[in-house]
């Protein structure tokens, strides 16, 4: 039994580092495509230049803290790819580094959700509503909303 939960948490974990990894010729597009999306909403969202000025800023002070994390996931993915390549087995350092990624993994949507939520503050009522509107349409289209 012991032996089969293993084999399911290290497939389990190849597949996951395999997806979150991507193809490396477009890892550094992946913060032009974020940029993109944002000037994309900014433009539908009628922004005042004020407003606009707000956003950029408070991209900019959480921009930091998400490239760190970033790196950090990045380094412990690099060590669990590793340790799951190794000739030996180590079962408590696999589960040591997947807990890392873990709370890594947990920082960043905590970091992301504080930024939306600081930049959804700038907007007003109207705003608010056409942007809840906008994420709405793009779920039902199947897209993920940034």
């Amino acid at each position: 039994m012991k032996i089969k939960a293993l084999l399911m948490s290290l497939i389990i974990g190849f597949f996951s580092l395999s997806t979150m990894a991507g193809h490396p010729e477009h890892q550094g597009d992946r913060g032009n495509h974020r940029d993109m999306m944002f000037y994309k909403i900014m433009k539908k969202m009628d922004l005042t230049s004020e407003q606009k000025s707000q956003l950029k800023s408070i991209r900019a002070e959480y921009k930091p803290l998400m490239k760190e994390n970033h790196e950090q996931v990045k380094a412990i993915k690099k060590q669990l790819k590793s340790l799951l390549k190794a000739d030996v087995l180590d079962e408590s350092a696999i589960r040591d580094v997947h807990a890392q990624m873990a709370q890594y993994k947990s920082n960043n949507l905590i970091i992301q959700t504080k930024m939306k939520r600081a930049m959804f503050q700038v907007l007003n009522e109207e705003q608010q509503k056409k942007f809840k509107q906008l994420k709405h349409k793009k779920h039902q289209h199947g897209q993920h909303s940034e």
